[in-house]
């Protein structure tokens, strides 16, 4: 009687060995995927705090001095590429006449913007 149990335990064992295998690579891939989420969540986390802090020193009236030092460089360094296409919009938005002339004459005033 102790042989068909010590073999069944056997095949119980070497089954436990090949699976615990298998799921050592996908543990693995589970790992790494749950640090590049963390490090994800951590600078979205640290960009969010930035945005609220920026947003705190933009609504609070005494911090008027703070709003020019901080938040007022970053907004200009942000919208500097959205610059030259305002002008260059509005001119195709409005059937091609836009405040600037027509939308020939916007695009190269933009290029000449950019090459400045």
């Amino acid at each position: 009687m102790g042989v068909p149990f010590s073999s069944e335990v056997k095949t119980a064992v070497d089954l436990a060995t090949d699976l615990a295998a298998d799921l050592k690579s996908h543990a693995t891939t589970a790992l790494y995927a749950l640090v590049f989420l963390a490090i994800i969540y951590t600078f979205l986390l640290g960009a969010f705090l930035l945005v609220v802090l920026g947003l705190l020193i933009t609504v609070n009236p005494d911090l008027t001095a703070e709003r020019k030092a901080f938040v007022t460089p970053v907004v200009k360094f942000v919208l500097r590429p959205l610059r030259g296409w305002r002008g260059l919009s509005a001119a195709t938005t409005e059937g091609g006449e836009g405040e600037n002339g027509g939308s020939s004459e916007v695009i190269s005033k933009w290029r000449r913007r950019k090459r400045e």
